[in-house]
């Protein structure tokens, strides 16, 4: 006889997941086998390992696969609340350190732009001046000539059909 129960019905009965019970197959903390179905392959669990009575009696006082899983459970009692305020104080102390951290920096950071700028202003405004002489003297160097003046009959000298 087949003292052994699906997936679903094992998650039924344990009121947990079917992802779950998978899960804990595949790991072996679950008593199960792998078989072929005309469906495919799919896991059966042994009725002992879950706590259903199987055809041949108990599972003679083994932890079953339901113990198992609430034992896994943490206990959301006084000693978690008192862990997560601990935690909490911790979270909000590191985070304050590390606003003061970041406060530092922006003020060391505007520091170094300021020394940037000026250093910039008194490495240019020497050259500035430079570029200006330079600039003056191009101008002056590729000026045009200033125009001749020609008599107006050598302006007209070549149009010799209007004469």
């Amino acid at each position: 006889m087949d003292e052994s129960v699906s997936v679903s019905q094992a998650a039924h009965a344990l009121n947990r997941s079917e992802r779950t019970i998978r899960r804990k197959c595949e790991s072996g903390k679950l008593k199960a086998r792998l078989v072929s179905t005309p469906a495919g392959r799919e896991w059966r669990i042994e009725a002992a390992a879950i706590g259903q009575p199987a055809a041949n009696g108990a599972a003679n006082g083994a932890a079953t696969i339901h113990e198992e899983i609430t034992s896994e459970a943490p206990d959301i009692g006084q000693p978690a609340a008192i862990t997560a305020a601990t935690d909490l104080a911790r979270i909000e102390s590191d985070v304050q350190q590390i606003k003061a951290f970041l406060a530092g920096q922006q003020i060391n950071q505007a520091t170094l732009n300021d020394q940037i700028k000026s250093a910039v202003v008194e490495a240019f405004t020497p050259l500035s001046a430079r570029i200006d002489e330079l600039v003056t003297e191009l101008e002056a160097a590729t000026a045009p000539p200033p125009a001749r003046k020609t008599p107006g009959f050598a302006r007209r000298s070549w149009r010799f059909w209007e004469k």
